[in-house]
């Protein structure tokens, strides 16, 4: 259990810093989702592609904050469906998805989750 909490730790401090970074380098490329005042309405552009820091917080996290000895084959297990959820949210930021799209993406993701012993049991 306390091999998940420093996960956790490094994933959150990973994406504390790593968040600002990919943001500042995304706007900088000009790589952002720009107000139209119809379904986006932000007040100006926001960069897109958030999900990367958070993705390489999850492999750092893994990488440098697990304890030799835990065992983290549930971490493992989940790498697909981390990566299809990233896919589908990446795929949307470049080109586009339709609602139903995103959600079947997500749907699947939770399939693989699910597929690989993830379950909630109460909440």
């Amino acid at each position: 259990m306390t091999s998940l909490i420093w996960l956790g730790i490094w994933g959150l401090a990973g994406s504390l810093i790593l968040t600002p970074i990919v943001r500042d380098v995304f706007r900088s490329y000009n790589v952002v989702d720009r107000p139209d005042n119809k379904r986006k309405l932000h007040p100006h552009p926001i960069p897109r592609v958030g999900g990367i820091a958070v993705l390489i917080s999850y492999f750092v996290s893994v990488y440098v904050g697990a304890p030799p000895q835990a065992n983290l084959s549930l971490v493992w297990t989940l790498l697909p469906a981390i990566l299809v959820m990233f896919a589908v949210g990446l795929i949307d930021d470049f080109l586009g998805l339709k609602p139903w799209q995103k959600i079947a993406g997500q749907l699947a993701a939770i399939g693989l989750a699910y597929g690989s012993g993830v379950s909630i049991n109460s909440l």
